[in-house]
C-alpha cells in the first residue's frame, strides 16, 4: 500500500480530474461509513463539503488512481463567511439547547482563524486490520496537526459522538471539552462530545 497525505482545498475551485475523482469518491466513502453507524437518512454531506478543506488519507494505486482511506473535512470560519453559509459548529449546535451558548459566542467572536473538523471517516474497506487502523490514526494525527500548525489556526475546534471515542482521541491530543456532552437528534440522538 502507498499512503498519500493529500488536502483538497474549497474544491468548488479545483479543476483538476484526478483531485476532483478523489474527492467525489471521499464523499461517497463517508456516504458508506455514516451508513454502518448511523440508522437516521440524514445525508453527512453538506454545503461546506463544497467549500472546506478535504484532508485524505488514500492509497495509491498501480494505475495512478487515488481510493480514499480515512478522511474529515475542516472548515474555517472565514470560508463560512466568506460563502455565506452558517459555520458547522453553529448549524450543529442550532438543535440543541447549546445554541445560544456563551461559550461558543465568546469563541466565534475572536477575531483569530479557528477551524471547525468534523466527518471523521475511515474507509469500511480498510477497518478490517486493527493494527493497520492504529497506524491510520497516527498518520491521520500527523496530518491534522501540521495542516492546523502551517495554517497557524489559533483554534480547532471539532465534535463526534462519544460511542466512537472521539472524547478519548481529542484528549489524547491535549483538547479540552467546551460543553457538556449533548444529544443530538439528527445523529439518532446519539450523545455528541465537543472539544
Amino acid at each position: 500500500m502507498k499512503l498519500r497525505a493529500i488536502i483538497i482545498d474549497e474544491p468548488i475551485h479545483v479543476y483538476d480530474e484526478v483531485a476532483c475523482s478523489l474527492w467525489q469518491k471521499a464523499l461517497w466513502v463517508k456516504e458508506r461509513g455514516y451508513r454502518l453507524a448511523y440508522q437516521s437518512e440524514f445525508l453527512p454531506i453538506s454545503t461546506d463539503d463544497f467549500f472546506g478543506t478535504h484532508l485524505i488519507v488514500a492509497n495509491e494505486l498501480s494505475s495512478g488512481d487515488f481510493d480514499p482511506v480515512a478522511m474529515y473535512k475542516s472548515v474555517r470560519k472565514s470560508q463560512a463567511e466568506r460563502f455565506q453559509v452558517p459555520f458547522g459548529l453553529v448549524s450543529m449546535l442550532s438543535h440543541t439547547t447549546f445554541k445560544e451558548s456563551p461559550v461558543v459566542s465568546n469563541l466565534l467572536a475572536e477575531q483569530t482563524e479557528i477551524s471547525y473538523d468534523s466527518a471523521w471517516t475511515i474507509n469500511p474497506e480498510y477497518k478490517k486490520d486493527k493494527d493497520f487502523s492504529l497506524l491510520l490514526r497516527d498518520f491521520m494525527t500527523m496530518f491534522a496537526c501540521n495542516y492546523h500548525l502551517s495554517f497557524g489556526f489559533h483554534r480547532w475546534l471539532s465534535g463526534g459522538a462519544k460511542q466512537f471515542k472521539v472524547g478519548d482521541y481529542f484528549k489524547w491530543l491535549g483538547g479540552e471539552q467546551i460543553l457538556p456532552d449533548f444529544q443530538l437528534p439528527l445523529f439518532d440522538n446519539k450523545t455528541i462530545k465537543l472539544i
